[in-house]
């Protein structure tokens, strides 16, 4: 049987782009009034979060 190795590098990238991915999503939707309480959450784990576009952006990098 192969072995199998780990990817190191392309499993930190494909994390941090689900990541952005999820935290536009979350900007848009906040700013739909759905989900107010994950994004309240957010906005306290993250510096840089909020509901403007610039506070979605900085969230997402």
């Amino acid at each position: 049987m192969a072995e199998v190795k780990l990817n190191a590098a392309a499993l930190g990238i494909a994390a941090a782009i689900i990541a952005a991915v999820v935290m536009l999503l979350l900007g848009i939707l906040g700013n739909l009034g759905i989900y107010m309480g994950a994004v309240r959450m957010m906005e306290e784990w993250h510096m840089f979060f909020n509901l403007t576009p610039l506070g979605i952006i900085g969230g997402m990098i």
